[in-house]
């Protein structure tokens, strides 16, 4: 009687409790494993997102910035400021300055308190063949001016890089470039860059030297500067380019972070992975 009872014994109560809670530690901690490895998954794939981004902003950026003061014409009248390697006409949007110094705005409604500082820039060249940077053929003898500017343009709230093309023919009268036109829309060359910082190596010697004494933003440059800027330096904000939703994930940190671009500053409370780089690019034409 013992035996058969001792058989059909269950159990008990303190037994269930000790194997449940056994069973939710262990649940716990495939719970945290997989939630630890999702974001670290998700961190890497931010990382090589931006690694990828930064290696292709830089070389876009470097082709075209070299070709700042290219002059191919055969016409020894051809006067173009004396080598402007920055465009500083009111040709652009607005019929404004193509160039601006620590432009303002929030980066959109998704990212509270968040703010940048960011320039636009434009170099220009003459040229009768090749193409501009947003695909226009250049078939006979034209000023290209080449801006570059940080917006979100399509409001998918995630910022880029983009690139626009001004061209003009040459008056046959004063010799001069004018009428400039953009033959297409701009185009978005590098998604998740969140500001854009320029500033410019001058000559400043006297004479000079063809030596960079002094890096400045485009608000210090002096009408002397013009024809002796030897090179440029560029610093980019870079995120992973994705949705809110899933940015979020990929830093631990709360609060706001203040990022510092050479001249300007970023400042935000998102947690979004970011990353500033920056590069150097001679110009061979100066």
């Amino acid at each position: 009687m013992d035996v058969k009872n001792k058989l059909i014994q269950g159990f008990t109560l303190i037994e269930l409790m000790v194997g449940l809670l056994i069973s939710l530690s262990v649940g716990a901690v495939a719970v945290t494993y997989l939630i630890s490895s999702s974001r670290i998954l998700a961190s890497q794939s931010a990382e090589n997102v931006i690694q990828e981004n930064t290696r292709f902003a830089f070389e876009i950026l470097s082709s075209s910035i070299r070709l700042a003061g290219l002059n191919t014409s055969v016409n020894a009248q051809t006067f173009l400021l004396d080598k402007p390697f920055i465009f500083t006409g009111a040709i652009c949007a607005a019929n404004l300055d193509c160039n601006t110094d620590n432009q303002s705005h929030a980066l959109n409604s998704q990212h509270t308190n968040a703010n940048i500082e960011t320039d636009t820039v434009a170099f220009s060249y003459i040229a009768d063949f090749g193409t501009t940077c947003t695909g226009a053929a250049i078939t006979v003898e034209q000023q290209v001016v080449t801006q570059f500017f940080v917006a979100d343009l399509d409001a998918d709230g995630v910022y880029s890089l983009y690139c626009q093309s001004y061209v003009a023919f040459q008056d046959v009268v004063t010799q001069n470039f004018i009428n400039h036109s953009a033959p297409k829309s701009s185009v978005a060359l590098i998604d998740g860059v969140e500001a854009l910082q320029v500033q410019f190596g001058v000559d400043r010697a006297e004479p000079v030297d063809f030596t960079v004494n002094s890096y400045v933003s485009y608000q210090h440059i002096l009408p002397d500067d013009l024809g002796n800027i030897r090179s440029v330096k560029i610093a980019l904000l870079f995120s992973n380019a994705q949705d809110d939703n899933s940015l979020a994930i990929t830093e631990n940190e709360f609060g706001s972070h203040t990022y510092y671009i050479l001249n300007g500053t970023v400042t935000t409370d998102r947690r979004v992975l970011r990353k500033v780089a920056s590069t150097t690019v001679f110009l061979p034409n100066s």
